[in-house]
């Protein structure tokens, strides 16, 4: 999924960054809102010349509840873990 995104990606926060995306938040695979910090799953991107995304992708994710970057931030920043299951009959 990280190559649909930009073949270019790696294994870098890009899909899944909301500091990343903030020019176009509907490109991001997925990314906390910072005004409501809730996880927003773009619909119809997780799908490859396969089909759509079937199981779970767990990460850990980032964020910091003043609204600013975590990546930058020298305090307030946490880490948790996320777990988001994927149907393909939804």
């Amino acid at each position: 999924m990280w190559n649909s995104y930009d073949a270019t990606a790696g294994t870098s926060r890009k899909p899944m960054s909301y500091f990343e995306n903030t020019t176009n938040l509907s490109k991001a695979l997925g990314y906390i809102d910072q005004t409501d910090f809730k996880v927003h799953i773009n619909p119809n991107l997780w799908r490859n010349k396969d089909g759509y995304a079937n199981g779970a992708m767990i990460g850990q994710i980032t964020y910091d509840v003043t609204g600013k970057d975590p990546q930058a931030a020298t305090s307030g920043a946490r880490v948790s873990p996320i777990f988001i299951w994927f149907d393909t009959k939804f």
